[in-house]
């Protein structure tokens, strides 16, 4: 259109282009433009015209960029470019499309500028994450559209969308946004819903997760309600036809004849009404009103935060005399309504000063879950809302009227801030006496809970809350959940009339729970306005396991089909990522969080498009240099109670990315440059970075706690730098002793800055970790989950794999001090072997290379012999012993096929182990992990063993070296290496840590790795940063492993070649009392345990000897021997008896070798006894780990001399043969 040049020249239309095309093609610079000429000197501007193209849609679709990337706009100038008061702007044009291909994930380069898009019966339409980057669009009428991911807008972009008419009163939205992720709003941007100017019918916004409206940005409504008209019948408040009328909606419009108030402060559904039309309004002018505020409603399901502003005004009167269309509507609902921006219904103003509109209304909804916020629009209902005591949102409200209302003033409007549950918190609740108690607890909405195990059974806890609004609510109770304990409590509401309704929680297993996690429960009550009480008490006047009835949050709430989630209660937290310099192909940024408790890991990405949960933002969502995300909320990556590790690195595609990461990283606790914490400017390569969060930065103490990976280097640096080093001996050469050390996050490597820093580090203890040779695994592979299927191929590549590491390193076999197969394995269950064939087939070979017959399995052919499971123990107790032993034969097979596939491709004998928790130390018993040490390294297949000293369930650490004492055992006839993890941090003291490296040294140890040292910044192993137990972060126990490493160094030449002195005094270790009482009595073993350790104390060299040891005579040239445990092999008692024989003294306790290896009685030991034993009584089955021996209660007292002992679990009376001595007695009396 041409603008035309005089005083008050009017604009010309936009004309008409049509395409009529198979395909379509174009470029950047390509435009179709049919804009409206611009009026001047208070002309009014003309309308935009028309676009069509008609394209084959299959054609265009088929082509490799069906996606023109050329421009269509259909401009109209508004009003106010042009000096000339109009109720009306001229319009924006049409753009008609025969699909919807053109409307891709993101439109921007102006693609669509200012144009109304006409596609023929669309209704709903479908996208994923959607961006709109520098455009204007107008969707068709009435249409209905998913976001399946996040809906951004950027850029001066701007989204309307216009209501259909609806008769249907059931269905209130015209036209509708539905958004799966979040929604963000940025600077300069904004979403105009548009209600049906004649009809109710409005634009409803439904966004699932957050919606963000920053500043300068937001969602305007303004004007686009009921429409003025000559009759005046529009809108309930419409104002009457004449001048001096204004529309009136939440309060009445101006002037004598203004429009009436109308609608519901707290459930505001309608526009806003237009004021009067006057035909002619004196002075030669017509008075033309201006139309209603339109209705701006959006609910959401996380946090609905508006720093911008949300406006539904009513429009200006036009001249002459024309009045103010009053003030729309705006809804927002959300669980936390917040931010600091502007909310306005304001009425419109009068021309020449007359009568304005009344304003509008605003109802903010907090507190809801959004199943609950649609349930009561669906139903129109208010019941159970409640004023909000502290409204969450910090803004301003405005629902006034702009200009003056010389005819007669209008009504204000309304704001209302409801909540429509009340939640808080357990530990606020007040106890009654020291029967509840507040408590740490990880996995609690505050990391807090009520705790009511102990203390005062009859104690209660009790809050009193006000019910404003009657109705039907339902009562939601957090409360820790453990499958296997129960910890009821009860939840009761009470009035002056006596208690209204309860529930007794934690009663009986939940179909949601998850042990150690908490759950939600719930009852439903009819309420009454008025004052309640809740008391929470303890169920039948009884304590509980400490374990349980941990009570975090109470939330009172409508009836609604939703678990809550009280994570949208809490803080949250924002990052933004700009992009510095050299990207000229996008990039995002990808976030591994690991978070130091289950659920371990998350991936997530940054892009144009937000925070997302994933690997690979998409193509149009990447960055370039100078580009920068949107502020993303990553509140859902952060735990309550630690926060997180978050490794982050700048990628292509998840499997490329940048040689060089160069970023500017903004954390904030809102979305608002005023709300930073913190700005980290990174220049890393490697590319990499690694930032400690904290749950939330809403405290100075949570804000001082983040920080990225150079800050924790140069910081421990520092500190090591200024210690005093230990300077005798020297650093071991021969010897090696390694470290856990990791040098960046979870597969991220940080700056080489902070990699360097950290090296200078560890440089001051000596560790071998870069002087010596190990190789990893990645051979442990099977099929079908069986080691008696081992996965060749895999398993075959993985070992050319390591051969070529240790080519590229220069290193040969030799260098190799070993490989770790896996950490932590242990024997396959029962139930799995039986149910595989290849098992079966394994299981008959190894019995028969024994040389054993059916007869000897005491079955009746080789088609009887199979594996068996523990319910089939006793029908076939031979088959149930050896299969027991299978468990650690097929481990055994399955390393030595991987040992051999790496000695093949490396060309040598290289060491092969795998980590062995100390269950032994734990269960006392071998079978507890089916992992018997002698049973795995009598076999030429074994050449390494390891295993670590953990024993935080063990009696004491000292267990630690019985562990390694049974590795010493049984590499004794092959002479297999032995290494240990030194376990270094977790409360373990420097003196512990010197008294287990020499412990496992003398034990025979000739490979020691401490662990962990962390980096305690990038490892989640432990625990949070600011309190880690890594020993980084540990100065005291520097000097206790460099101390040690440097005593090794300087005794290494002896201890390389050192052997234990041959000792005198044995243990037996009976491995089928272990496979007999796995589902038994662990007492037996800790028995022998602690005879081991008895006998350390007392500076006894004691050896342990396996069954199959003493059948092959090892127990010649020993003094004594000690057996515990009521199973021992026929073969095994046979030598015994001969040992005894020639002179040996056997120390046997209390039904010890009663039971050959098939758990028949026998009397092999019998014999050898100088007293008959009587029946033995198990008093109390012991089922637990070493340090719960302190629960058993004493069951009596033996007196020996001086001496008294416990009876703890088992007891056995004996009558001496003639010549015998009684050393011991009951406290009856009785031997």
């Amino acid at each position: 259109g041409h603008a035309w040049s005089p005083t008050h020249g009017g604009g010309g239309s936009g004309g008409s282009i049509l395409l009529v095309c198979r395909t379509l093609r174009g470029s950047n610079s390509g435009v179709l433009s049919v804009d409206g000429g611009q009026g001047t000197g208070g002309g009014s501007s003309g309308g935009a015209g028309r676009i069509a193209i008609r394209y084959d849609p299959a054609a265009q679709a088929a082509l490799d960029e069906p996606v023109t990337p050329l421009r269509a706009s259909a401009y109209a100038y508004p009003a106010s470019t042009t000096g000339f008061r109009s109720t009306i702007n001229a319009q924006e044009g049409t753009l008609w499309l025969p699909d919807t291909l053109f409307l891709g994930a993101r439109l921007d380069r102006r693609r669509f500028w200012h144009v109304r898009l006409v596609i023929p019966a669309l209704t709903d339409w479908t996208t994923p994450a959607w961006t709109l980057d520098d455009c204007v669009l107008t969707l068709p009428e009435g249409l209905r559209v998913s976001v399946t991911g996040d809906l951004r807008l950027t850029n001066h972009a701007s989204l309307t969308l216009v209501a259909a008419a609806t008769n249907d009163l059931s269905r209130r939205y015209g036209a509708e946004l539905n958004i799966d992720g979040d929604l963000t709003i940025a600077t300069n941007c904004w979403i105009h819903p548009q209600a049906h100017p004649t009809n109710a019918a409005i634009v409803g916004i439904r966004v699932a997760r957050h919606a963000i409206l920053a500043a300068g940005g937001g969602i305007d409504a303004t004007g686009l309600g009921y429409h003025a008209a000559p009759d005046n019948t529009l809108g309930p408040g419409a104002g009457q036809s004449t001048y001096g009328s204004g529309g009136g909606y939440g309060g009445a419009g101006g002037g004598a004849k203004g429009g009436t108030s109308y609608g519901r402060a707290e459930l505001p559904l309608e526009p806003g009404s237009p004021a009067g039309w006057n035909g002619y309004g004196g002075a030669g002018g017509y008075s033309v009103g201006g139309g209603g505020g339109g209705a701006v409603h959006v609910r959401a399901g996380g946090e609905l935060r508006v720093d911008g502003r949300v406006a539904a005004d009513g429009w200006f009167g036009s001249y002459y005399r024309g009045s103010g269309g009053s003030g729309g509507s705006i809804l927002l609902a959300a669980p936390r309504v917040t931010g600091g921006g502007l909310l306005c219904a304001r009425g419109g103003s009068g021309a020449e000063g007359i009568a304005a509109g009344g304003g509008g209304r605003i109802a903010i909804w907090q507190d809801l879950a959004l199943a609950d916020i649609e349930a009561r629009l669906a139903a129109g209902s208010t019941v159970g809302l409640k004023p909000a005591a502290s409204p969450a949102f910090a803004g301003a409200t405005d629902v006034g009227w702009s200009g003056d209302s010389s005819s007669g003033l209008p009504g204000t409007g309304t704001v209302v801030f409801c909540s429509g549950n009340l939640f808080f918190e357990a530990e606020a609740i007040t106890p009654s006496s020291d029967g509840w108690r507040v408590a740490a607890s990880a996995r609690a909405s505050s990391a807090q809970s009520l705790h009511g195990a102990a203390g005062d059974k009859l104690g209660t806890a009790s809050q009193r809350i006000l019910i404003t609004t009657a109705g039907r609510y339902r009562v939601w109770v957090r409360y820790i959940y453990l499958a296997s304990t129960r910890g009821p409590f009860r939840l009761s509401i009470q009035s002056t009339g006596g208690e209204v309704a309860g529930k007794v929680f934690d009663l009986a297993t939940h179909p949601d729970g998850v042990d150690w996690d908490y759950v939600w429960d719930s009852f439903d009550v009819d309420l009454a306005a008025g004052e309640i009480e809740l008391v929470l008490s303890k169920y039948e006047g009884l304590n509980s396991s400490g374990y349980v009835r941990h009570v975090d949050c109470v939330l009172l709430a409508p009836v609604g089909e939703t678990t809550p989630d009280h994570r949208d209660y809490g803080p949250q937290t924002y990052v933004r990522v700009t992009m510095g310099p050299g990207y000229t192909q996008g990039v995002y940024a990808h976030v591994f969080a690991d978070h130091y408790r289950s659920p371990w890991y998350s991936h997530h990405f940054l892009a144009k498009d937000g925070m997302v949960d994933g690997l690979t933002a998409p193509v149009a969502a990447r960055l370039l240099s100078g580009e920068r995300t949107p502020w993303c909320n990553i509140t859902r990556m952060l735990y309550q109670d630690s926060g997180a590790i978050l490794n982050i690195t700048i990628r292509h595609t998840y499997y490329t990315r940048p040689a060089r990461m160069d970023a500017r990283f903004e954390f904030a606790h809102a979305p608002d440059e005023a709300a930073i914490v913190r700005t980290m400017d990174v220049t890393a390569q490697p590319n990499g970075l690694v930032v400690v969060m904290p749950p939330d930065l809403t405290t100075e103490e949570n804000r001082s706690r983040l920080g990225r990976d150079l800050d924790f280097a140069e910081r421990t640096g520092q500190m090591a730098d200024a210690y005093p080093w230990p300077a005798f001996g020297r650093r071991p050469a021969r010897f090696p002793f390694f470290v856990q050390a990791s040098i960046g996050g979870y597969g991220t490597s940080p700056d080489q800055a902070v990699i360097d820093r950290e090296m200078r580090t560890l440089d001051y203890f000596g560790f071998a970790n870069w002087s010596r040779t190990t190789l990893g695994g990645g051979m442990w592979q099977m099929l079908a989950g069986s080691y008696c299927r081992p996965d060749t191929n895999k398993i075959l590549t993985a070992a050319a794999t390591r051969a070529q590491e240790l080519a590229a390193a220069g290193k040969t076999p030799a260098d190799v001090v070993h490989c770790m197969l896996m950490d932590e394995p242990g024997g396959q269950s029962l139930d799995l072997m039986a149910a595989d064939d290849a098992y079966q087939t394994a299981f008959r070979a190894w019995l028969t290379r024994q040389g054993l017959t059916p007869a000897d399995l005491l079955v009746a052919s080789w088609s009887d012999v199979r594996t068996v499971t523990a319910d089939q123990r006793d029908a076939f107790p031979a088959l149930y012993y050896f299969s027991q032993r299978f468990r650690t034969r097929a481990l055994g097979d399955f390393m030595a096929f991987q040992r051999r596939a790496l000695e093949a491709a490396c060309g040598g004998e290289v060491p092969v182990n795998a980590n062995f928790s100390d269950g032994a130390t734990y269960y006392a018993n071998f079978y507890g992990q089916g992992v018997d040490y002698f049973e795995l390294l009598d076999d030429d297949g074994q050449n390494a063993i390891w295993s670590e000293d953990w024993a935080n369930g063990s009696s004491s650490y000292q267990c630690g070296a019985y562990n390694v004492d049974l590795m010493r055992a049984a590499a004794r006839d092959r002479g297999q290496l032995i290494g240990h993890y030194v376990i270094a941090h977790a409360g373990r003291l420097p003196l512990d840590v010197k008294l287990k490296v020499a412990g496992n040294v003398a034990r025979g140890a000739r490979v020691l790795k401490s662990y962990s040292y962390g980096v305690y910044w990038g490892s989640h192993e432990g625990g949070p940063a600011w309190r880690s137990s890594s020993w980084q972060n540990k100065p005291g126990q520097w000097g206790a492993h460099a101390e040690a490493l440097r005593e090794i160094g300087g005794a290494e030449d002896l201890l390389m070649e050192a052997a234990a002195l041959p000792a005198q005094v044995a243990i037996l270790y009976a491995s089928s009392s272990d496979i007999w009482e796995v589902t038994g009595n662990f007492a037996y073993g800790f028995d022998r345990m602690h005879t081991w350790m008895a006998l350390a104390h007392a500076q006894i060299p004691v050896d342990f000897l396996s069954e199959t040891q003493v059948e092959r005579g090892a127990l010649d040239g020993y003094r004594v021997c000690y057996l515990a445990g009521p199973n021992l092999t026929r073969a095994a008692a046979a030598r015994l008896a001969e040992w005894v024989a020639a002179g040996g003294t056997l120390v046997a306790s209390a039904g010890a070798g009663a039971r050959d290896e098939y758990n028949r009685p026998f009397t092999a030991i019998e014999t050898l006894l100088p007293a008959a034993r009587g029946s033995l009584a198990t008093l109390q089955n012991f089922r637990a780990s070493g340090r719960y021996l302190r629960t058993l209660a004493s069951k009596g007292r033996v007196t020996a001399g001086a001496a008294e002992m416990e009876v703890l679990s088992v007891r056995q009376a004996l009558a001496p043969r003639a010549g015998a001595v009684v050393r011991g007695t009951f406290e009856d009396g009785s031997p």
